[in-house]
């Protein structure tokens, strides 16, 4: 796309408006250390789709940035809370892809969009960027640190067309922090670029290893994963990375959930859009829109784990049928 295009767009983008309420913690008195780790994916930015077509759940912009500020104003209490009870070393931030929606990676793909590739990754890093500015700012004493993996939808040509690097949700990632460096107030955030398609950390001692979950899982890919799977899935990759995984993300499932196994623990995020076309017409599956935080101390590792239900209305148990004879 040549740059006076790129251009056009950006000056047509729409910037949110930031509000800020500085938050003060005490880090005087005696608390244990933790860190808190938000997971952020499957967020398929520019997703459309009907309650005709899912029976279930609608999704499209204006729904994206509603559940923007349920996800913005949960962090933000989940953040203030914690830190009566510890002292935050600091806030995590994984980026597990799919940030973008794309536009091809299925037959008709393109009939359940509401924005074309480039308009997903730059306007949905001005609006994602604006709530995180938001986050930053009201806790200037608390580090935060973002860390990133891409996603399969973010992927441009055909599936293993392209190098894995070569990715919309690239595009996006690096928007979102050309944003948030805009800001020279924020002195407190440190982002780590990444191309591989997973990356390993250390922390307190933990070794937490980060992907998206399209790729490298083949083994459990099935609904029902067994408890043999998963483990030799830990024991493969420690082999493989010379390493001992204490910690597994991903996202890609689109269904939060978690298992242990020894000293190893799968922590798979959920996804924004709750269930859509896929889920429900070929899985025949459904889930809310939910997103996950750990929080980490170094004497025990994992201590809890909160979601975040994105969903602005009462997450649906059940359809009310259509009484046909009473």
């Amino acid at each position: 796309m040549p740059k006076d295009e790129i251009a056009e767009i950006i000056k047509k983008l729409k910037t949110p408006k930031i509000t800020v309420c500085r938050r003060y913690i005490d880090k005087k008195r005696k608390k244990e250390s933790c860190t808190l780790w938000f997971e952020l994916s499957d967020l398929q930015l520019g997703t459309k789709f009907s309650t005709d077509e899912t029976v279930l759940n609608e999704h499209n912009w204006d729904v994206w940035r509603s559940k923007l500020q349920v996800w913005k104003f949960a962090v933000i209490e989940k953040i203030e809370r914690n830190s009566r009870d510890y002292n935050i070393d600091t806030v995590i931030i994984a980026c597990l892809g799919d940030m973008v929606d794309g536009d091809d990676i299925y037959f008709g793909h393109g009939n359940y969009i509401d924005a074309f590739v480039v308009d997903q990754a730059l306007q949905g890093a001005v609006d994602l960027a604006g709530a995180l500015i938001e986050i930053f700012l009201s806790f200037p004493q608390i580090n935060f640190q973002i860390l990133e993996v891409f996603g399969n939808h973010g992927r441009i040509g055909k599936k293993e067309e392209k190098p894995y690097r070569n990715s919309m949700d690239k595009v996006f990632q690096r928007f979102v922090h050309a944003q948030i460096q805009v800001v020279k107030s924020i002195i407190n955030v440190k982002y780590y670029f990444n191309e591989s398609w997973i990356y390993l950390i250390n922390l307190y001692g933990w070794n937490h290893l980060l992907m998206h979950g399209d790729r490298g899982i083949n083994k459990i890919k099935h609904r029902k994963p067994s408890f043999e799977s998963i483990e030799r899935t830990f024991v493969e990759y420690s082999n493989m990375l010379q390493t001992n995984i204490h910690f597994l993300h991903c996202g890609h499932f689109h269904s939060d959930w978690q298992i242990s196994i020894n000293m190893t623990h799968f922590l798979i995020n959920g996804s924004w859009v709750g269930t859509d076309i896929l889920s429900s017409q070929q899985m025949v599956t459904a889930s809310p829109a939910i997103q996950v935080m750990h929080v980490f101390t170094r004497r025990e590792g994992l201590v809890k784990t909160e979601r975040i239900h994105l969903d602005t209305g009462v997450v649906k148990k059940a359809l009310n049928p259509t009484v046909v004879f009473a």
